[in-house]
């Protein structure tokens, strides 16, 4: 098992905002937009009028991300990779 801070912190970081920069444009295939414009991060959080369904979606895949009135928030983290990135997206489909 791999001890959090035996990791690189700048090599998690560029992983983390590698992924969660694929997911906006993933999901804009499927209409959703990012609720901000902002810089990097690897939170992601997308504007939809079918949050709940959408959170319900991700459950079945095993996706962890939370519904929040019009919005769906995703946070990446070092242990996630590209599988997970494309789980999410095909959700929002």
């Amino acid at each position: 098992m791999t001890k959090l801070g035996s990791l690189d912190a700048e090599r998690v970081e560029r992983h983390c905002l590698a992924l969660a920069g694929e997911l906006p444009q993933r999901a804009e295939v499927a209409g959703l937009r990012r609720v901000t414009r902002g810089p990097a991060s690897h939170i992601v959080v997308l504007r939809t009028s079918r949050a709940d369904g959408i959170a319900m979606r991700l459950r079945e895949r095993g996706v962890r991300a939370t519904a929040l009135g019009d919005r769906v928030r995703f946070g990446f983290h070092y242990f996630n990779d590209e599988h997970d990135a494309v789980t999410a997206a095909s959700a929002l489909a």
